[in-house]
């Protein structure tokens, strides 16, 4: 490996290929390279050493770091130098997922709004649970956490269509010619 006095024969081997730090084979995360690519992390590594322990300036980082699918202009080399300093790392650092879940008690709440009204309207749920719990959803999210829950609109329209109160009267006044009693009743199925 050379010296490392510039970018004339730096961090190559005798064949012209990259080594040391900057040879590249990571996967590609970090700074975007030319056409929309991410740099590699070693790339980005092997500029952050050519600058703290070789010394080059941005422009000479740039040019000994250009191969022929990665096009490293200064500014590239400015955005990684600054996120070492930054953080200590050239790669982005993983953001933490956010908990979007509803909390529990809101859930069992928002579950026996619907169980006891299942023909409300998603906004008329929102309203209710804002009411009962002091947290606004959005009815988007009151969706998302049904959904999630099991339960859809084919689900909530059997449940209303259930608890219609003039079909089941009828149902029984008709029922009731022919049993004395509710319990006498057998329900069959063909499988």
């Amino acid at each position: 490996m050379a010296d490392g006095g510039g970018p004339s024969g730096a961090d190559v081997d005798d064949d012209g290929d990259p080594c040391g730090p900057s040879a590249a084979g990571a996967a590609p995360r970090g700074a975007r390279a030319g056409k929309g690519r991410r740099l590699h992390t070693q790339l980005m590594e092997a500029m952050v050493w050519q600058f703290l322990f070789l010394g080059w300036d941005v422009v000479a980082i740039a040019e000994n770091n250009r191969t022929f699918d990665n096009t490293v202009v200064e500014s590239t080399v400015r955005a990684v130098l600054k996120r070492y300093d930054d953080t200590g790392f050239v790669d982005y650092l993983p953001r933490a997922s956010r908990e979007r879940l509803m909390p529990l008690e809101h859930l069992n709440m928002l579950l026996s709004i619907v169980g006891q009204n299942p023909w409300l309207y998603l906004q008329e749920i929102a309203d209710t649970l804002r009411v009962m719990t002091g947290a606004t959803y959005t009815r988007n999210y009151v969706y998302a956490s049904l959904i999630r829950a099991g339960y859809s609109h084919k689900v909530m329209v059997r449940a209303a269509a259930q608890r219609d109160q003039l079909q089941r009267a009828q149902y029984w006044e008709d029922v009731s010619m022919y049993i004395p009693h509710p319990s006498c009743l057998v329900f069959g199925d063909e499988t």
